[in-house]
């Protein structure tokens, strides 16, 4: 993996303290997250005052309202209770075949481990593709960081396949219907979670049926689901042009087309109601999902994924 997928601690540091509290809106075990929020319990933030009762903390006395009300008052803060994080990363060919989209993926995933971490929760990590090519089993702490990180960087995505001559072919969106371009499968994550588990799953999604029904199987099971779709700029734009050897990355199909303008104009139109539709099945599963461009900032990408309420 090359060094353009470490993200320095200071910008870690920076963009968690940002989004930390976006976490705590959706890590909330099922529960309506407004619900939970204001229950007490342990953390930083007030959440009200009331008459001191045998048991509670005399840290928490509120000197000033005591005396102002004759009695002792305590003051009482919202739960913050730490939850456990899967991030569950694609590592198939379909990935392996754009370096830029793994590095982005890698970007994505380390962040997220980062602000969880920096949040107090505990954090997992499985890379997949047809098996579980990788896991880190759940810890907490400013020791499980670089074992996630180093578990990150040690892996490659699986390598397309070559054609005789060599050399690897784009397939194009415009054939998500009639070929097979990601043998992928995030359920096999499904064994290592539990009922109380979040997660968040980094891939391009690029089955024809997006992986609903595995997306469907894990969310059964969860609290939360999230899940980022990142895609290679030549997946969302296609730069090749006229008579073109496409080879499906994971089967190792081939297919002769003439990239005409219009061949480019129905590939995005296809990839664009792919996106949509699994959009909205993800809306009426109560899943989040964002998509973004390896060639994008990792930072409003990952803010922009974790404002999104439900």
């Amino acid at each position: 993996m090359t060094d353009d997928a470490i993200i320095e601690e200071p910008e870690l540091q920076r963009f968690a303290r940002l989004a930390a509290p976006y976490l705590q809106r959706a890590a909330t075990g099922g529960h309506d997250p407004r619900a939970a929020r204001d229950r007490p319990g342990s953390g930083l933030e007030f959440l009200d005052l009331r008459d001191y009762q045998v048991g509670d903390d005399m840290r928490h006395i509120d000197w000033r309202q005591t005396a102002r009300r004759q009695r002792p008052v305590v003051r009482r803060f919202r739960s913050e209770a730490a939850v456990d994080w899967f991030i569950c990363v694609d590592g198939s060919a379909s990935v392996g075949l754009h370096p830029a989209k793994w590095a982005m993926s890698i970007r994505l995933a380390s962040a997220l481990a980062y602000t969880c971490l920096f949040a107090g929760h505990r954090v997992a990590l499985l890379i997949f593709s047809d098996r579980i090519k990788a896991r880190c089993d759940l810890g907490r702490g400013a020791h499980q960081y670089p074992r996630l990180l180093n578990l990150l960087l040690a892996q490659q995505a699986d390598a397309p396949p070559t054609a005789g001559n060599g050399r690897t072919s784009l397939m194009t969106p415009s054939h998500l219907k009639t070929l097979p371009v990601n043998r992928s499968n995030p359920g096999l994550c499904r064994d290592y979670l539990s009922g109380n588990s979040n997660v968040f799953i980094i891939s391009d999604f690029l089955q024809p049926d997006g992986m609903r029904s595995q997306l469907r199987s894990i969310q059964s099971i969860v609290s939360s689901t999230a899940i980022l779709q990142v895609l290679a700029e030549d997946e969302v734009d296609i730069a090749a042009t006229g008579l073109t050897q496409l080879r499906d990355v994971e089967s190792g199909r081939e297919r002769q087309v003439n990239l005409s303008d219009q061949i480019k104009s129905d590939a995005r139109t296809a990839l664009r109601t792919h996106r949509n539709d699994l959009h909205k099945d993800c809306l009426s599963l109560g899943i989040r999902m964002t998509s973004c461009e390896s060639g994008q900032h990792w930072q409003p990408a990952l803010l922009e994924h974790l404002r999104i309420r439900l």
